[in-house]
Order: C-alpha cells, then structure tokens, then sequence
C-alpha cells in the first residue's frame, strides 16, 4: 500500500502494551513505513526493547520533515515475569543510531532510550525543537555527562520544556571525575520556562553550573536516596525565577519520600497532601523512607536556599497520615530492632531545631498528618538550655513538669516570628502543642492555635 500510494504524510503510531511482544506482522510494516524517510511526519512507538532495537537500526539517516519523535522502550514481558522483583525499567535500554538526523523536529521524547556521544540527533535539531524529554535515561555508563549534554542543548535556543530523569542515581564521584577537565563554556536557553530532573546531585549542578535561563519559572527536582547533597547553582536559579518574592513553603514527609515546595501562594503550597502532585515553582523532592534521613536531607537542601527560606511567612508541614511518633524528644535511635525497615526511627531533636532555624521568618505554620503534635517536644528547651547549658548538659529526667513543658527558659531561636499554628484536618487534640504555646508565652512571643478542618 504504502509503495502505490500518493506521497501523503505518515504518521507512525503504535502506543503498545506492556503484556504483549510486537508482532512480527507489525514490526515488519513499521520498517517499511520508517524506511519512506521523506513522508515521515511523526513517529510515536512504544514496544518491548528486544522489538524497537531492530526499528531503531532502520533510522539511521535523515528524515527531513519529522517533526514528533517518542519512543518509549518497555521491558520484554518474557524477562517482566522472570524478574517481577526488580524494576521495570531495568536492562530495557535502547540506543539510537547515530546517523539518525531530523533538521525539522520539534518534539521529542525519549524514554530507556539512549543517545551515543556522536549523535547529531538533538544539536542537529536546531531553533524548531521546543520540548525535550529523556526519561529513565540510562546511568550506566551514562552517554551524556553534564559538559555533553549542555553542549548538547546549546543550539537548541528555542527549547522551553527540558525534562532529564535517569533510571538509576548516576554517582557524584563518578559525575565530578567526568567534570574534569571538561569545558565550562556556559550556554543559553532564552526560552526555557520548565526544567524537570531526576538523578543525583552532582549532575544537575554540573547542568545549572553551565545554564543560562533567565524565563525558567518551574523547576522540578527529584533526587535519588544519597549521603550529601550539594547543589550551590539551585539558589541562583532561585533567585534568577524571582523565588525570593515567595512568601509560602511546604515541607512533607511522606513514606517513601520527602518534598519541598516554594509557591507564591499559600492556597498552592498548602494543596497536594503529599506534595507530589500539581506544578509548583520550585518543587525539590529526595527519596528515602527513614526518617531521619528525610530530615537530613531536606535540611541540607534547605541550607543551600537559606536565604530564600528566611523570608517564608506561611510554612506547611505535613506528615504521612498513617506515621508513627514523627519526633521524639531526644531520640537518636530506633524505636525497635526491626525499625530499621521503615518509618519507625525518632529524630534527633537538634535535627529539627537545625531544620526550623531556617525558616526564621514565619508567622502562620500549618500542620497535618498523625501526631504531629509530638514535634513540638523537639521544639522545647531542656532544662538548663537557655541559661547557659548545651541541649545535652544541665538537663535531668526530673526536670519536666507533669503537663510536658520542660523546666528550662525558651529562646526565640526557632521560629522567632511565629504568630499562629493552624493544625488541619487530622491530628493531635489541642493539648498536644500547649507547652509550646505555654513555652512561647512565658517568652514574651505568644502564639495562637487556630484549628482548620479543611
């Protein structure tokens, strides 16, 4: 059909499904119809990996008038079964060939499929490619480090959506001995309104280091599970977005991760439950399902943006509905021997106090999630604290009153400018943060509860 009929365009759609191989029947016709290079318009397939490597082999030229490429390659169901423990996206990797070039395109989504370093695919794209997607790029070894990929994306001046997720955490000693010697050349993205990343934290600040944005007004950032997050180039982002005008943030810590948001809006940074839906300015998410190490995490990160954060008057703190004891006076330790495995490990309470130091300039501080109220304990002075002793010196067992306000004097140190605590929907009864209002009080820096139960 296609050799007799006139010279239409083509448009090459094969969604797939993941239950099921590609036929031979339909992976003969889409080598024909990709082999008519000129009338391919649009080509969107989404096959098992073992399928799409022979497709991917016959572009291997110039298709002149492409303008939308997505190729999604998905595991073989043979190997899915096999393997139904590991990740889906394991071992699926496809690599287009190198000679595929298309000077018109505009739209392209990749997903497990990689680029060799000699590929002309995206700098031969030129000002027509708007919107770039490389989803579950391959990490291992990885085909663009930073320097490459930003060399990349430098002829692409018209680009307004980038999108770069990884399949697994590229490692940042791997990422730095990549980074030198490599050029540092900085290069422009005019018209970039939206970055997305998923990967470690070495690799986006190899890109931010590089990258000029000046319209970028969303940034989305997932990192994978690490020890240390150092990411410098995120404030100036921050402040190249017009983010020190925000005045509303949100912290969740859910099961299996933990997010910041900062939004201009309170009603947007309040919305989501677990902070993982809707589009934010800045949206900064780590994964991991201890505790403690969310905290760590999110602290850090927050460090870096210290100067953003100090200026925040309306803080969201939201925990997983179904969590334990979120914070426990003191605690440095699991709970139990078998806590390791979850969510049931404490915080030390210098943690916290490190992480709330931040947000100086709070006024409103919404709360919600399963007994959130014991936070406010790691929030309280010990005795001795205040007059001159360390959090671990001068404090004794006997020296917390009955009703849990601890004996010693409160300094206005954490959360100075707080003004009202709103706890929302689930939660703690109102008792549970009286010796912190009491504490504040007694400090001259009174607070009110108001209780919401949207």
């Amino acid at each position: 059909m296609l050799s007799h009929s006139p010279p239409f365009p083509l448009i090459i759609y094969y969604p797939g499904k993941r239950s099921t191989t590609m036929s031979e029947e339909d992976k003969h016709g889409a080598k024909v119809a990709l082999q008519q290079r000129e009338r391919v318009h649009r080509v969107h397939i989404a096959a098992p990996a073992s399928n799409l490597r022979d497709l991917v082999q016959v572009m291997n030229d110039e298709y002149p008038n492409l303008q939308r490429l997505l190729i999604r390659a998905q595991a073989d169901p043979r190997a899915d079964r096999r393997n139904r423990n590991r990740n889906r996206n394991d071992a699926v990797t496809v690599t287009l060939h190198e000679g595929l070039r298309a000077p018109l395109l505009h739209r392209v989504t990749l997903s497990n499929v990689g680029l060799p370093t000699s590929s002309r695919l995206l700098s031969g794209a030129g000002e027509d490619l708007v919107s770039l997607g490389l989803l579950n790029f391959p990490a291992e070894p990885p085909d663009l480090h930073p320097a490459h990929l930003t060399a990349q994306l430098a002829a692409l001046s018209h680009l307004e959506l980038l999108t770069v997720h990884f399949s697994t955490a590229v490692p940042n000693r791997q990422v730095m001995r990549q980074l030198q010697g490599a050029p540092t050349t900085r290069i422009a993205l005019p018209r970039l309104r939206m970055l997305a990343y998923r990967g470690g934290s070495a690799y986006l600040e190899g890109i931010l280091a590089r990258l000029d944005a000046p319209h970028l007004h969303t940034l989305s950032v997932e990192f994978f599970n690490q020890f240390t997050f150092s990411v410098p180039s995120l404030l100036h982002f921050a402040r190249a977005m017009n983010a020190l005008t925000f005045r509303s943030a949100a912290l969740y810590f859910d099961e299996d991760f933990v997010s910041l948001i900062v939004d201009p809006l309170d009603k947007r940074a309040g919305d989501g439950g677990g902070g993982g839906g809707g589009t934010h300015p800045l949206h900064v998410q780590v994964k991991g399902k201890l505790l403690d190490w969310q905290v760590t995490s999110i602290s850090q990160i927050c460090s870096t943006l210290a100067p953003l954060l100090a200026q925040t008057e309306n803080l969201m703190l939201g925990f997983h509905k179904d969590g334990p004891d979120p914070a426990a006076a003191g605690a440095v330790e699991a709970e139990a021997p078998g806590a390791a495995a979850g969510w049931q490990v404490a915080v030390d309470r210098a943690q916290w106090r490190a992480l709330f130091r931040i947000f100086a300039g709070v006024k409103t501080l919404q709360l919600s999630g399963g007994r959130i109220g014991d936070l406010f304990r790691a929030l309280q002075p010990r005795v001795g604290e205040g007059n001159g002793g360390g959090e671990g010196e001068g404090a004794d067992e006997e020296g917390t009153n009955d009703d849990g306000v601890d004996g010693g004097v409160f300094t206005p140190e954490i959360l100075p400018a707080l003004q009202k605590l709103v706890p929302r929907g689930w939660g703690d009864p109102d008792d549970a943060f009286a010796s912190f209002i009491a504490a504040r009080t007694a400090a001259g820096l009174p607070v009110r509860l108001v209780r919401s139960r949207s």
